[in-house]
């Protein structure tokens, strides 16, 4: 249930999930993860109550 965040390069490595990186390093690499640091982020959220948004910018 929900969306899922996980790392990885390409479009053949997700079902639709959001895939997620520190850096691009060509048009199709992507490089760092961020899955832990957001996971964490969002679970702190959550048990305080707050709201999350989630902005999504192509480019």
């Amino acid at each position: 249930k929900g969306i899922r965040f996980h790392g990885g390069n390409r479009h053949t490595d997700t079902e639709g999930c959001i895939l997620i990186a520190k850096h691009r390093v060509t048009k199709e690499i992507i490089q760092g993860s961020l899955e832990k640091e957001l996971s964490l982020k969002i679970a702190e959220a959550e048990n305080q109550g707050k709201k999350i948004a989630l902005e999504i910018i192509n480019g």
